[in-house]
């Protein structure tokens, strides 16, 4: 039920303890409850006559049987929320606008009904007569905004879409139009600094004329441009235009590189592709047998590899390239390393193949490929496969008594690992390993 003040309301009451009291009358000059009618709220006042007791607090009214409830104990002698236990005797029953619940204007400030307002937050009706507080936005160009069919303001930021209305104008950065056709183009007029809207006509080419004070475009009567040409800009008195051209385009060249060497970049260069592969591992030897026994080597590790796409911008100047034997690298770009020289056992022990080089600094790294292990158990007895790098090209392994391994076929191939029979003075050396190369392939 709604709260309800009135003017000069004032009853006594005899009532005692923390329950409801009944109200007996008027007091002479004074209005009853009754005006507050039947079941509505009110701020009220009980203080007892003569005595320290009193309460202030929200009653409802109740015609039957006259009584005012205590439902709410806004302040009191016995310390609020407490309901003071009156003792017997008269007390005073009044309305009363109380502080708790009051809005007051002091010179400088307004009370917040406890709200806890600070400095920028902002105070708005979220229903009827209810205030809330919205707090300040501490982030920079926030601005009010409502939230949907409840229309309770937040802080937001413009949206473009459906937030502003109107077409910005070429002064404050927009483009001062409102709607186009397909296939116009927008050009800067610098008299009114203004943008003017033009059409182009399908498959047709251009000319840009200057006017006077004004830019128009005109049909240059090129219907296509071929493919493969370039375009260029040719500039001529009053008039700029633009045209195909008989320079090539979509430039390539590859160089390879197997020796030590500078790379100097071409004028008009857009792009390099750079690829880095690390020599072959060698073959390992196979030890000499003057027992019994076969004894064989493992192959040699292919080479690493990086690959790198480099822009020209990107390439400073002249690069120095290490190509050949060991680690090849581009600058400091990429590089790659060797493989690893394989090893030699005696039967019946058990060698392993030698690892691979390994690329970085590539847009992709790759691991060459492991030199296989020796077979002295057989007979004959066999050495290890050369690893491959990414060009392939692993020599073979040795087959037969006292042979040797192949050397690297390919860029970065191990060698092959060699074979000693049985009651063998002298040891076998293995396959030496193919060099690197360092390819680069530009583009223009």
């Amino acid at each position: 039920m709604p709260l309800v003040l009135a003017d000069r309301v004032k009853e006594t009451t005899t009532s005692t303890g923390t329950g409801t009291i009944t109200l007996a009358g008027p007091a002479t000059g004074f209005q009853s409850f009754s005006v507050i009618g039947n079941g509505n709220t009110t701020y009220y006042t009980i203080a007892g006559q003569g005595t320290s007791e009193w309460e202030v607090g929200i009653g409802t009214y109740t015609v039957s049987g006259t009584t005012l409830s205590r439902d709410t104990v806004l302040a009191s002698s016995a310390g609020a929320p407490t309901k003071t236990n009156f003792s017997a005797g008269t007390k005073d029953v009044f309305v009363t606008y109380t502080a708790a619940r009051s809005v007051n204007v002091d010179g400088s400030s307004i009370d917040t009904f406890g709200l806890g307002s600070a400095q920028g937050d902002l105070l708005y009706a979220s229903g009827t007569d209810n205030f809330v507080l919205l707090p300040k936005s501490t982030t920079a160009t926030r601005y009010l905004a409502n939230t949907g069919s409840s229309n309770n303001p937040q802080w937001d930021q413009i949206n473009l879409a459906d937030g502003i209305t109107g077409t910005l104008p070429v002064t404050n950065g927009g483009t001062g139009q409102t709607t186009y056709t397909n296939g116009q183009l927008l050009i800067g007029n610098t008299t009114g600094n203004t943008l003017t809207k033009a059409a182009l006509t399908q498959g047709t080419g251009i000319t840009v004329t200057n006017g006077a004070g004004s830019i128009t475009l005109t049909n240059a009567g090129v219907t296509s441009i071929a493919a493969g040409t370039g375009i260029s800009v040719s500039a001529s008195t009053g008039a700029v235009t633009v045209s195909s051209t008989a320079s090539g385009g979509g430039g390539y060249i590859m160089n390879a590189y197997a020796s030590p060497t500078t790379w100097t970049k071409p004028a008009g260069l857009k792009s390099v592709r750079v690829t880095v592969v690390g020599a072959g591992g060698n073959g390992g030897t196979a030890p000499a047998n003057p027992g019994g026994v076969n004894s064989v080597s493992s192959g040699g590790g292919g080479g690493g590899a990086a690959i790198r796409y480099i822009d020209a911008p990107a390439i400073p100047g002249p690069v120095g390239v290490t190509a050949g034997g060991g680690t090849n690298s581009f600058g400091a770009f990429c590089s790659a390393t060797a493989g690893s020289t394989g090893a030699g056992v005696q039967f019946p022990s058990v060698v392993i193949g030698a690892v691979g080089g390994a690329g970085s600094g590539g847009t992709v790294n790759i691991t060459g490929q492991a030199g296989a292990p020796g077979s002295a158990a057989t007979n004959p007895a066999s050495g290890g496969t050369g690893g491959s790098s990414i060009l392939g090209g692993g020599g073979r392994g040795a087959v037969g008594p006292n042979a040797t391994g192949g050397v690297g076929g390919n860029f970065g191939g191990g060698g092959g690992g060699s074979a000693r029979a049985a009651f063998t003075p002298t040891a076998g050396p293995g396959g030496t390993g193919a060099p690197g190369v360092v390819i680069v392939e530009e583009f223009y």
